[in-house]
């Protein structure tokens, strides 16, 4: 099938194929009568405009930049849900996505060549690499961007990001109604900011309820490598804590799939002996031996809702806030067990 041309329309219209294409970019030195026939021409033959000559025209490329530290940030399924939400809303809103790595790449000379080469015309930031210095950097240049899943304080920065130390706090208050005092938490990168805002959130719900914050029950374990150091972290939560925990948040579901595996080598019952709690709500959460009970994270709207804040900025449309964190919520299944249940619990 052969696509339409330029020359195409200009032969059934009988004009110039300059004038043709001054039209459809919607030039005023084209009269409005002409421009109106070419119009009908184009739709007529069913003319598309090449995505790149309406770049040149527009000054835009229509297309949004996903920036990531490394193609492994989409391993695990909180990252593949922000994903899905991104690609709903450029779909949506009839963008592109281009999605690029800062490894081993000096990130300034990224962003100004993928801006000023017209491949894109914002950014959406995912990275735990990403520093409060360099983002005046992207003000300074006008360049439009969203940091996602990571919250700045700073004026001038768009953010979209869960609310970790709500999601936490959350955890361990449903856990401290169980009657536990000794929680062991099995976190993420300490280098990471969902870690320390999960931490900090811990640490708010201890307090708030009068019980003592140990940092022997403090381990630290990784999201990308969440199961192993699930496992790991578990056997050093038993290990010569005395007395030792007797419930373990986990700071993502795949972690807490590794401390389930650990109680069971150990010959711990879940939730008898040891109550779990995780953090994401992954799918595979509801189905695991007991279903866990974790904190739901909206992976999906904080996609959605950072690429929509970025696509407003794009069409200089009011966003409202600028800054945006998003609920999560505590989901209950059996590996906590209950208050009627629980052998921990206060009488």
């Amino acid at each position: 099938m052969k696509l339409t041309s330029l020359k195409d329309i200009a032969e059934k219209a009988n004009v110039d194929i300059s004038t043709v294409s001054r039209a459809l970019a919607n030039s005023p030195v084209v009269k409005e009568e002409t421009k109106q026939r070419i119009f009908a021409m184009a739709k007529e033959l069913g003319y598309y405009p090449h995505a790149s000559a309406r770049a040149l025209a527009s000054r835009r490329s229509h297309t949004v930049g996903l920036i990531l530290p490394d193609m492994k940030a989409l391993q695990g399924p909180f990252y593949i849900e922000v994903l899905r939400g991104i690609e709903q809303k450029t779909n949506e809103s009839d963008y592109s996505l281009l999605l690029t790595t800062m490894a081993n790449k000096d990130k300034e000379s990224i962003y100004l060549s993928l801006i000023n080469g017209r491949r894109m015309d914002g950014v959406l930031l995912i990275s735990e690499n990403i520093t409060i210095e360099e983002l005046p950097f992207l003000v300074k240049e006008n360049i439009n961007f969203v940091v996602v899943n990571r919250f700045f304080k700073g004026p001038h920065i768009n953010c979209v990001a869960s609310d970790n130390i709500q999601g936490a706090k959350l955890a361990t208050a449903h856990l401290i109604s169980l009657g536990h005092k000794r929680i062991g938490f099995v976190t993420g990168q300490k280098s990471f900011s969902a870690s320390c805002e999960r931490i900090e959130g811990y640490k708010q719900a201890l307090g708030e309820r009068n019980l003592p914050f140990d940092e022997s029950l403090l381990v630290e374990g990784s999201f990308q490598n969440g199961i192993s150091s699930g496992y790991k972290c578990t056997l050093e939560l038993l290990l010569n804590r005395s007395p030792r925990p007797t419930a373990i948040f986990a700071a993502n579901d795949e972690i807490a799939v590794g401390v389930f595996q650990a109680l069971r080598d150990k010959n711990i019952k879940i939730p008898q002996e040891m109550a779990v709690v995780g953090f994401d709500d992954a799918q595979f959460a509801a189905y695991l031996t007991p279903p866990l009970t974790t904190i739901k994270q909206y992976s999906y709207e904080i996609g959605f809702g950072a690429c929509e804040m970025l696509i407003k900025l794009l069409n200089k449309e009011p966003v409202g806030t600028h800054k945006i964190k998003i609920p999560t919520k505590l989901v209950i299944r059996d590996s906590c067990g209950s208050k009627l249940k629980n052998p921990h619990s206060s009488k």
